[in-house]
Parts: C-alpha cells; sequence; structure tokens
C-alpha cells in the first residue's frame, strides 16, 4: 500500500508552535534522520525488489527555508512538497493572501520567492511539488474602506469558519458564493495573483482558491518544471465536478487543458479584478504539453490513452468519489460503478456504520443519525478494497472484514 514515508517536522530551526523544541543543529539532525532512513530503505528494496521514496512537508516562508537546510536533505528527498500556504491568516490583525505567486507587501512571503529560494540551494525543480489550500483564512468585522474587498483592512475578528473560527473549507465557500441570495463575491488581486471573497452584508473577508486560479498555479509550476501540485486537504474540496480544485489540477497537467478551457466550465468566476491588467488571464507564456502514459497505468482503472493532446483522457476512467457525509435523517441511493468509483469515508470511524447487503445491494447505514447509503444493484463481491478511501484505519478494517 505504502511506497516510502513522509515526514512534516515544522519546523527545524523554529517557525512552528512555541511548544516545539528548537535547536540550532535542527537542520543538520534532520539530514543526518533522513540518511539513516534513507539506508534503511534501501536495505529494504533489496529484499522485497520494490521502490521506497522519502517526501518532505516543507516550508515555503523564507524565514523558515533558511534554517530547513534543504542542501543536507536534497540527496535523500524525492520530494520536497511545498507548502505554499499559510503566508498570512488569523493569527494578524489585518486581512492578506493566504497563498500570493507575487508578494506586494513586503516581506518575501509569496509562491515564486519561495520556490526560486528551493532552486537556489540546488533543488531540482522536478523534485518541487506545489501545495495549493483547500481551505481558506477568514476574518470578520471587516469593512470595505477603499473598494478592493476588505484587502489589507484592520480587524480583530475571525470569522465563524467551518469547524475552526478563521478557516473556511473550500466547498463551504463555494456554497456561499454560488448562492444565488448571498452577496458573497469573488476579488482577484492581478498584482499578487490571488483570489479571495468578500461578504459586505457579514463583514467577512476570506482568501479563495478557484478552478482558474489552481489552473494559473498549474500552468506557472509547468513552466517552471515543478514536479506535480498537491492540495491540502482533499476533505476540504468539492468532491467531483468543474468546482473541484483536485479535478482542476487533473485536467492542467493529464489533460493538457488550458487556464481558459478550465476556467469555462466553471461556475465561480471573478466578481471585481483589483490592480494588474484587469482581468484573470494566463500570467506565463507557456504551452503544456501532458505525459502520454498516466500514473498507475498497470493499473487497469488507469489505462494510459494513445494520444496526447485533446485526446490524452481516452480510456482513462477516474470515476466519481462519493463522498460520505454526516446528513441527519437522509437515505441515498447512489449510482455506483464498482469498477471506477470510490467511497471516501474521510475521518468517519468504523464504530460510526453498519454494512449490510440488502435485496442485491450494499447498504451503509449510519444508525445514530437515522442515515443511510444504497449501493443499487452492487453486491459486496462487486467491491474491492480500490473502492474505499478512509483516514480512519477502523472504517478501512471494517471494509475489509464486510468484503472478506
Amino acid at each position: 500500500m505504502f511506497d516510502g514515508l513522509d515526514f512534516d517536522w515544522e519546523y527545524p530551526g523554529g517557525g512552528g508552535l512555541e511548544s516545539n523544541k528548537v535547536r540550532p543543529e535542527d537542520g543538520e539532525n534532520y539530514a543526518l534522520l533522513l540518511e539513516a532512513v534513507r539506508e534503511r530503505l534501501d536495505e529494504l528494496e533489496a529484499e522485497t525488489g520494490r521502490e521506497y521514496e522519502i517526501s518532505v512537508a516543507s516550508p515555503a516562508g523564507s524565514d523558515k527555508i533558511v534554517n530547513f537546510n534543504l542542501e543536507g536533505l536534497a540527496p535523500y528527498v524525492d520530494f520536497f512538497n511545498l507548502m505554499a500556504y499559510d503566508f498570512h491568516g488569523g493569527w494578524e490583525n489585518i486581512t492578506g493572501h493566504q497563498a500570493p505567486m507575487y508578494d506586494t507587501i513586503g516581506g518575501d512571503y509569496d509562491i515564486v520567492t519561495a520556490v526560486n529560494l528551493y532552486k537556489e540551494a540546488g533543488i531540482d525543480p522536478g523534485k518541487i511539488v506545489l501545495g495549493a489550500p483547500a481551505y481558506t483564512r477568514a476574518w470578520a468585522g471587516v469593512q470595505d474602506s477603499d473598494g478592493d474587498g476588505g484587502w489589507q483592512e484592520v480587524t480583530n475578528q475571525l470569522a465563524p469558519g467551518s469547524f475552526e473560527r478563521g478557516v473556511y473549507d473550500y466547498k463551504d465557500v463555494v456554497q456561499k458564493v454560488l448562492d444565488p441570495n448571498s452577496d458573497w463575491k469573488i476579488y482577484w488581486d492581478d498584482d499578487a495573483q490571488a483570489a479571495y471573497v468578500f461578504s459586505e452584508s457579514e463583514g467577512i473577508y476570506s482568501t479563495f482558491e478557484t478552478p482558474t486560479s489552481i489552473a494559473l498555479k498549474s500552468q506557472w509550476a509547468q513552466s517552471e518544471g515543478l514536479g506535480g501540485i498537491m492540495f491540502w486537504d482533499l476533505s476540504g474540496d468539492v468532491s467531483q465536478g468543474p468546482e473541484s480544485l483536485t479535478n482542476a489540477a487533473f485536467r492542467s497537467w493529464y489533460g493538457g487543458e488550458t487556464v481558459e478551457q478550465i476556467s469555462a466550465t466553471s461556475a465561480l468566476q471573478v466578481d471585481v479584478v483589483v490592480g494588474g491588467n484587469g482581468l484573470m488571464d494566463s500570467f506565463v507564456d507557456y504551452v503544456y504539453e501532458p505525459p502520454i502514459a498516466l500514473p498507475g497505468e498497470d493499473d487497469p482503472v488507469f489505462d494510459s490513452p494513445e494520444q496526447p493532446g485533446d485526446d490524452a483522457l481516452a480510456g482513462f476512467d477516474i470515476g466519481e468519489v462519493f463522498t460520505i457525509n454526516w446528513s441527519w435523517g437522509s437515505e441515498q441511493v447512489l449510482d455506483f460503478d464498482p469498477q471506477a468509483d470510490k467511497l471516501d469515508f474521510g475521518w468517519i470511524g468504523g464504530d460510526a456504520f453498519t454494512l449490510s447487503e440488502q435485496d442485491g445491494s450494499v447498504v451503509i447505514e449510519i444508525a445514530s443519525n437515522q442515515q443511510s447509503y444504497v449501493l443499487q444493484d452492487v453486491s459486496a463481491a462487486d467491491l474491492s478494497m480500490q473502492n474505499i478511501q478512509a483516514l480512519d484505519v477502523s472504517a478501512a478494517e471494517q471494509w475489509s472484514a464486510f468484503l472478506g
């Protein structure tokens, strides 16, 4: 199931939680740790014949990068998952951009600066995976004093958020923006290359990504020769369709679709453009040629296309991902394809649901919520663990036992 190890130290040399232990030799010790792990993985490769990789969650703030010992880590790391977000947030009393391409207020807190620092440290661009947020940073009590949607306004209040104050899941803000009765508008800072939303009636300013902004970042990352794009975290994304951020990235990287093509299918269109040329358009002159072969091409679900370009997705059925959510008293009948579709249980534990076969269909019941999901005309024999996504081990174990 696993092909290596991922390390997340936030951060060697400081800049993380105040309770963290910080030592001057943190960066050196990090390299020594990865060197030792790499040696053991090499031994394991010799035993199993498999390849094992090391990836690290790596900082994007220039003040943290300087202590990260990139040069020391490079020989042992296959991918640096660049956490290119949280440049600004509710710990500050002024609204800002969470993940801007360019810093327009000073401090070198931006994506372009971060990637350049990695390159200057000798990191192969192909080892850098650009991170993007599927969540937001949001403030309340915000006034729009100069017509730019509340950007750089002083406030000491945090927005209610989805699960914690000051943080919304992307999917929740999408609902607010697309609600015809709301006044949540999308703004685009063309100088910083960053999107955000503002509700005048609620006084809320929130950072935001859209399929278009992800397509723009993808195009830039491709022009820089980066290794890919990743998201934190998938539970905050719209699970499928044109508003899904991961879907936009996939279409860009493996479909070869342009920014304009991806944007045209999205309902999340900018209401107000601030600065720049007054448009939300491509800022790099680069045409991307997608790979002919796709990851996991040996998997029958991942059939690599015969032709690149417009037919790059031919024969590649990624199916649908059905997210199991708490929805009191609902019964949902799913048109589920066992050959391609997946059920995403997120952090729902195995003790929260039961599994059974009834009248030729698999039934998922969440008794405490008087809720059920029915996989119409799908039997347990039709399913495998390839159809199941679960972050809680107990949920995966329950499915494994059910499927035998």
